[in-house]
């Protein structure tokens, strides 16, 4: 199996997840019969393609909500004093939309409607020197058209984590 298809559907698996989560069906999770003889079990929910892209676009729905308009998906400080992650959940979400996107074509993750192009400008403007900002910057940038401002960024990202790796 191709390297990156393997890669996407691992992304889009994860935003299925999060449908799940946040108000899908949960069809992956075992129905356990109640001990109480009043209570009927719910009846398992059949898996289905059509379900599994429901989930996923409700994923897509709680991560659009998250965003914020002037931090994307940041907060004002991390949740750990001593991490510094500034910039990585939003490189992480953006990859994560990007996928769905090239999967299953969503015209509001489009690069150009204005959710995605923020969170595009955001990782073609900031670069923070850390492995887990630019590794999923990175993966992201590489997703996108072919332009001079997408590959200087993802240039500097890729040149800090191959420096990122010498002793």
């Amino acid at each position: 199996m191709n390297k990156n298809r393997l890669s996407r559907g691992l992304i889009v698996a994860v935003i299925a997840t999060i449908g799940l989560t946040f108000g899908g069906h949960h069809c992956f999770a075992r129905r356990i019969p109640q001990k109480h003889p009043q209570r009927k079990p719910r009846p398992v929910v059949r898996v289905t393609p059509q379900l599994i892209i429901h989930d996923i676009r409700l994923g897509v729905n709680f991560m659009l909500s998250q965003e914020k308009p002037h931090r994307l998906w940041e907060r004002a400080k991390s949740s750990v004093p001593w991490v510094n992650d500034i910039g990585g959940k939003t490189a992480l979400a953006t990859e994560a939309l990007l996928d769905v996107e090239q999967t299953l074509h969503l015209n509001r993750l489009n690069i150009f409607k204005p959710a995605m192009h923020r969170a595009i400008e955001y990782l073609v403007t900031h670069h923070y020197p850390t492995t887990y900002y630019s590794s999923f910057a990175a993966n992201a940038l590489a997703l996108l058209p072919h332009r001079s401002a997408y590959r200087r960024a993802l240039v500097l990202d890729g040149r800090f984590l191959l420096e990122s790796m010498r002793p």
